[in-house]
C-alpha cells in the first residue's frame, strides 16, 4: 500500500469548494516568485520546465510522500479520465519557467505529461480528451495582440512613468483622468455587448489630448479592444470585448446561466465602484495632475511624495485589471458543465474566486489553506510577506486522495 500523500509542493494555497454536492472547484494559488520554501523531500518528483521527468513510469515507481503540483495535476486529470468524470482546468496566465510555474501555455498541448493526462482512450488509434485545459486571461486581446487599456496603463505606462519627460507624464495623467471620469462607461463597454459604443466617448476624449507617444499607444489599445469575434443577440450582430462576449453567451444559455452572469457582474462592478470612490475621496489624482507637469524639476521631497502616489495609482489599475480577469474566469468556468473544475492562478485572484464562489454562488468551502505570513522588517521599516510553497493537508478529503488515485490508475 502506498504511503499517504499529505503534502503538495508548489502552491502557496489550496482551496476546495463544493457547489450543491454536484460540482467541485479545486483552486491552487501561486505567486510570481521563485519556488523557495517548498517541500524538499527525496520522495518527490521535482518541477521541470518541460515535464520530461513526469510520466507514468516516474509516478508509478516513486514512493511519494510529497506530491509536486504538476504531478498532482497529472493524477487529477488522469484519474478523472479513467473514472469518466469530465474536468476542466483553467490557467490564469502563460506559465514561463520552472522557477515560477511550469511549461509555457503555448506549448502546453505539446507537453508529454499534460497531453497524456488529458487523453481518454476510445479505441486503438483514437484518443479524445475527457479533460480540457483552458487559457483564461483577458488582459491581452489575442486576436490583435493589443492590451486592454487598463492593463496597458498598469503594466506598461505607470511602471515607467518616472522615466518619461514632463509632456509624456502630463499626457499619461490626462488619460488617467479621462478613464476615471468615464469609469462606468468603460466598465459597461467591457462587460455589456450593447454598451461597447460607450468606448467611443473615451477614445474621442483621449484623442483630443496633445499628441505624444503615450497617447498614441493608449489610443491603439482602446481602438484594438474589440475582438474579431461577434455574438448575435436578438438578431443583431455585436463585436465586443471578450468578457462581454463570454457574459452574454452565458446569459443567453438559460435563466440559471443569466443569473450567474449577472451576479458575477454585479459583484465585480460593486468592487470597481468602491475603488473609484476611494480614489476620488483621496484627491490623489488632482494632486498628481497639478504637480506632474513639473516632475523633472521638482525637489527630492516632492518627487518622493509623487512616486508614492504613482505607486498607489499603479496598484489601483492593477486591481482593476485583476477584477476583469476574475469575472472572466469564473464566468468561463460556469459555461462548462463539468463536475470538476481546477483553477491555477495568482493567489490574489484565488482569494477573490473563493469570495465570489462563497458569497455569490453559495459554494461550501470545505478546504482552505493559505500559507501567507507577514512580519515587520526593522531594516526595511516595512511589512514583509513570506509564502511557504509547501502545503500540508493532514487529513485529505476523499476526492483529493492522491495515493488512492495513484493506486486506481496503475492498479497496484
Amino acid at each position: 500500500m502506498d504511503t499517504p500523500i499529505t503534502k503538495i509542493n508548489g502552491p502557496v494555497a489550496v482551496h476546495i469548494l463544493k457547489l450543491e454536492d454536484k460540482v467541485t472547484f479545486y483552486l491552487f494559488g501561486d505567486i510570481h516568485y521563485s519556488k523557495v520554501y517548498g517541500c524538499y523531500d527525496i520522495h518527490t518528483i521535482g518541477l521541470t520546465p518541460d515535464g520530461k521527468d513526469l510520466n507514468d513510469e516516474s509516478i508509478r515507481s516513486n514512493r511519494m510522500r510529497t506530491i509536486d503540483l504538476t504531478a498532482a495535476f497529472y493524477l487529477l486529470l488522469k484519474y478523472n479520465n479513467i473514472m469518466r468524470q469530465p474536468t476542466d482546468m483553467f490557467i490564469e496566465i502563460p506559465f514561463d519557467t520552472v522557477e515560477t510555474r511550469a511549461p509555457t501555455t503555448e506549448e502546453i498541448k505539446k507537453i508529454g505529461w499534460i497531453k497524456d493526462a488529458t487523453k481518454l482512450f476510445i479505441n486503438r488509434d483514437d484518443f479524445r480528451p475527457n479533460c480540457s485545459v483552458n487559457y483564461a486571461d483577458i488582459r491581452q486581446n489575442s486576436t490583435k495582440g493589443t492590451n486592454d487599456i487598463i492593463t496597458q496603463i498598469s503594466s506598461i505606462e505607470l511602471p515607467n512613468a518616472t522615466k518619461f519627460n514632463d509632456s509624456e507624464m502630463s499626457s499619461l495623467f490626462g488619460i488617467i483622468k479621462v478613464i476615471f471620469k468615464y469609469y462606468v462607461e468603460l466598465f459597461d463597454a467591457l462587460t455589456r455587448v450593447d454598451s461597447f459604443d460607450n468606448l467611443t466617448i473615451i477614445i474621442d476624449k483621449v484623442g483630443d489630448l496633445p499628441k505624444t507617444m503615450i497617447r498614441d499607444r493608449c489610443l491603439a489599445s482602446l481602438r484594438g479592444m474589440r475582438t474579431s469575434d461577434f455574438i448575435v443577440v436578438n438578431g443583431k450582430k455585436y463585436y465586443c470585448h471578450k468578457i462581454a462576449k463570454e457574459l452574454e453567451e452565458l446569459r443567453q444559455f438559460n435563466t440559471r446561466s443569466r443569473e450567474i452572469a449577472d451576479a458575477n457582474l454585479a459583484y465585480i462592478k460593486g468592487k470597481y465602484l468602491e475603488l473609484k470612490t476611494d480614489l476620488e475621496q483621496s484627491n490623489m489624482l488632482e494632486e498628481l495632475t497639478m504637480n506632474i507637469r513639473n516632475y523633472s524639476t521638482s525637489n527630492e521631497v516632492v518627487r518622493i511624495v509623487l512616486n508614492s502616489y504613482l505607486s498607489s495609482v499603479a496598484d489601483s489599475f492593477s486591481s482593476m485589471s485583476m477584477w476583469f480577469m476574475d469575472i472572466y474566469l469564473i464566468t468561463l468556468s460556469f459555461k462548462y458543465r463539468s463536475p470538476n473544475k481546477i483553477i491555477f492562478a495568482g493567489n490574489s485572484h484565488i482569494r477573490r474566486y473563493v469570495d465570489l464562489l462563497v458569497k455569490v454562488h453559495g459554494c461550501k468551502h470545505v478546504v482552505g489553506i493559505d500559507t501567507q505570513q507577514s512580519y515587520y522588517d526593522s531594516t526595511k521599516k516595512d511589512k514583509v510577506l513570506v509564502y511557504s510553497r509547501c502545503i500540508e493537508i493532514p487529513e485529505l478529503p476523499e476526492y483529493l486522495d492522491f495515493a488512492d488515485m495513484k493506486t486506481t490508475i496503475y492498479k497496484r
